[in-house]
C-alpha cells in the first residue's frame, strides 16, 4: 500500500502541476475531466492513508498483545 500511495501521490502532483501551468491548452471538457481525475486521486490517497494507518495500528496492537 505504501508503494501504491507513493506512486499515486507522484502522479497526482504531476497532474496538479500540469493543470496549474498548462490549463490554457485544454478545452473545457478536458479541463473538467482532469480536475475530476485530480479530485478522485486525492480521495484515493486519503483512503490509502487511512488503510495504512489502520494496518499499522493493527500491527502495533498485535505486537502489544504478544508482549503483554
Amino acid at each position: 500500500m505504501n508503494e501504491e500511495r507513493m506512486n499515486l501521490a507522484y502522479k497526482h502532483e504531476k497532474l496538479i502541476e500540469f493543470l496549474r501551468t498548462r490549463y490554457a491548452i485544454l478545452d473545457q471538457t478536458e479541463l473538467h475531466l482532469m480536475r475530476e481525475q485530480a479530485r478522485a486521486m486525492d480521495d484515493y490517497i486519503k483512503i490509502l492513508d487511512a488503510r495504512i494507518a489502520h494496518a499499522v495500528l493493527k500491527e502495533q496492537l498485535k505486537c502489544h498483545s504478544l508482549i503483554g
